[in-house]
């Protein structure tokens, strides 16, 4: 950080996410709050508030998409504006005329592009098809004039990152936090229960369909069972999943916070991750594989090139074609009935996280851009 009387403010800013999100509060601003910047998050909140040092200013929750890029964006902008800050770092595509607004007025901008917007939009179910490739391509134009107007651009993957120019270009991974992921009092592997867990979105795109018609393969052992960790996208994929034979031996937890969270995901013997062959998914790591590796579970993974250089190249896992429900069986069902072996795998997938795929190395990419806007911005 650039030496100064007082600590340089970074702002950052979402309308789409809450304020306390994982990559944006736990993540990035504790990083840089920790480095001695003074950190300021104005987002979706129940209430302005300092948590660890950073002050949370709060906007109200959006309704609806409609509110959300109009009045909420407003209010973000204005609160934004109030905390008079030196770095502004935002979040969501739709925030963008807001950075080029902040950026016109002499502040060093930094736009946090989480996702591949034009892939994401061409697979939007909610997007009529004949919408989906215009709306894809008119992000394309919008991200490519970002990549001018803003001082830095931090993608959350590589591949988002080949759209950009690389002068200002810096991806920073979303990979575990280690001090958040000791788990005190974990069974030993060999005496858990045979359980598979899958954590995040239960939604059509992410498998869980496939997942829970694979519990119900005559491969699969006749004592296992499936902890789902997350919530419905929806009331009618919720109801056809839990119609499906499969659903008996599936234990369905609603989502999890902090240790209960972790708890359940470390008492598993296998972590699942086969999400579908969707452009937004195939060269997208997800935090979750990552998770389960830095708690020693080993892997059943959808064989996708990028996820196949992290779970072949690390040995810490099994990769299906996650639309062969049998194939997914036979995978899960392998390291239950192979307890010795499944812990090595996970043994492997611990030790390359702490090793490489970790936050503690990954945030130094993000403190270094920090230093140097910060004696930009004086």
């Amino acid at each position: 950080m650039a030496k100064s009387q007082s600590p340089p403010r970074v702002v950052h800013l979402t309308s789409v996410h809450d304020a306390f999100d994982n990559r944006i509060f736990h993540r990035e601003c504790r990083a840089l709050a920790k480095a001695g910047y003074d950190v300021v998050i104005v987002g979706p909140a129940a209430r302005d508030t300092t948590t660890n040092g950073i002050r949370v200013r709060a906007v109200r929750r959006a309704r609806n998409r409609l509110e959300r890029i109009t009045l909420t964006a407003l209010a973000v902008y204005r609160r934004a504006l109030a905390e008079k800050g030196a770095i502004y770092h935002f979040h969501d595509p739709e925030l963008i005329p807001i950075g080029m607004l902040l950026r016109l007025g002499g502040k060093q901008v930094v736009y946090d592009v989480h996702e591949d917007v034009p892939a994401d939009l061409a697979d939007k179910t909610w997007l009529p098809r004949q919408v989906r490739s215009a709306a894809a391509a008119a992000a394309h134009v919008v991200s490519r004039a970002a990549e001018r107007a803003f001082s830095g651009l931090v993608p959350a993957w590589p591949n988002i990152a080949r759209r950009f120019r690389p002068e200002n270009t810096v991806v920073v991974q979303n990979y575990p936090i280690l001090e958040d992921l000791v788990v005190e009092r974990a069974a030993p592997y060999q005496e858990r229960a045979p359980v598979a867990v899958y954590m995040g979105g239960l939604g059509a795109t992410r498998g869980i369909a496939e997942l829970v018609a694979a519990m119900n393969d005559e491969a699969m052992p006749a004592d296992a069972r499936l902890v789902l960790v997350g919530a419905f996208e929806s009331e009618a994929f919720a109801s056809k999943v839990r119609a499906m034979p499969g659903w008996s031996k599936v234990d369905e937890r609603g989502w999890l916070d902090g240790d209960d969270l972790w708890h359940t995901v470390a008492g598993a013997r296998v972590g699942v991750v086969t999400l579908s062959r969707t452009r937004a998914f195939v060269e997208t790591m997800p935090t979750k594989l990552y998770e389960y590796m830095a708690l020693g579970l080993p892997i059943v993974a959808s064989d996708f090139p990028a996820w196949r250089e992290v779970v072949a190249g690390s040995r810490c896992g099994l990769l299906v074609d996650p639309r062969d429900c049998g194939a997914i069986a036979r995978a899960i069902a392998y390291l239950l009935r192979n307890a010795h072996e499944a812990s090595e795998m996970g043994a492997r997938g611990r030790a390359a996280v702490r090793e490489h795929y970790n936050w503690e190395t990954e945030s130094r990419k993000l403190l270094a851009l920090y230093d140097r806007l910060a004696r930009v911005a004086g």
